[in-house]
């Protein structure tokens, strides 16, 4: 039995209590305790090395249990099992004609309730995580973006930042693990665009010199854009297509590109000198 003498603090502004102090700091022997003053007992506490072990437990738990539009499997939540809630469009309360999609997010505190708050850190982990790898913190921006699919498991868009990183850390295998859970977990409503994916994976595999991959990569992500009015990404895909098919040999399908390229734009001098260089190679002078 530890034993100690309390000091005075005063009276509490808010609550108006008359507040004592207890300093045990020097007692550090690890177990489960209670304070007893005057014949009255506190609640137990711990005292030990890991005391917020469960806490942190229990707040990752939090983002999954109140996550709206989940199913939360009898695996995980135990009791609180239910199906997806919130999956069809909601109506304006004022004006029941309009249909919002306000899908995903968190309830608060476990009614139905949902704010913009409880979002707003797991939004920031996503920029931050990007805005740190711009600046080759890669430690830092990979804890965020960790804690960011952590929240949310079901989106693409972290998968396809934390592939970058691993990319940039030549982590390849890692790195195609994350694009394949991206292009698994695209949706239709997820605001990256479906071509993001595979355009990655084939950059990866340039870099792992596995062309014919890369080739079928670039030309699924081409396929997906090239209906498209975003003339500047059809254009960088193609560029590097064309740059695989010249790693390759394949001067044909090199030429081929930078013909889309050229028709695209009739002032393209990166399609110019693409066409001219493969000339030189082969000696069509």
């Amino acid at each position: 039995v530890y034993s100690g003498k309390v000091t005075h603090f005063g009276v509490d502004a808010a609550s108006q209590d008359d507040v004592y102090v207890a300093d045990f700091s020097d007692f550090t022997a690890s177990g489960r305790y209670t304070l007893s003053v005057d014949g009255e007992d506190s609640y137990a506490f711990e005292i030990g090395d890991s005391v917020y072990h469960q806490l942190s437990i229990d707040l990752l738990r939090a983002y999954y249990y109140l996550r709206c539009g989940e199913y939360l499997t009898e695996e995980f939540a135990g009791e609180y099992t239910h199906p997806a809630c919130h999956v069809a469009l909601a109506k304006d309360w004022e004006n029941p004609e309009t249909e919002l999609d306000v899908r995903g997010g968190w309830h608060d505190a476990g009614d139905y309730g949902k704010y913009i708050t409880p979002a707003n850190q797991t939004v920031f982990n996503m920029m931050y995580a990007y805005e740190l790898f711009e600046k080759k913190d890669e430690k830092e921006a990979m804890r965020h973006v960790n804690q960011y699919i952590s929240d949310n498991p079901k989106l693409s868009n972290g998968y396809i930042l934390r592939a970058g990183i691993y990319q940039y850390q030549e982590k390849y295998g890692q790195a195609l693990m994350d694009i394949n859970n991206a292009i698994k977990c695209w949706d239709k409503n997820d605001n990256l665009p479906k071509y993001s994916p595979y355009w990655l994976r084939a950059d990866i595999y340039v870099d792992m010199e596995m062309y014919d991959k890369a080739i079928a990569d670039f030309t699924t992500a081409y396929k997906i854009i090239s209906k498209s009015d975003e003339l500047e990404t059809i254009h960088e895909i193609l560029y590097q297509r064309a740059g695989v098919y010249y790693a390759m040999k394949d001067y044909a399908n090199a030429d081929a590109d930078y013909q889309l390229m050229h028709k695209n734009n009739e002032t393209d001098q990166v399609a110019m000198i693409g066409l001219v260089r493969n000339m030189i190679i082969r000696e069509e002078y």
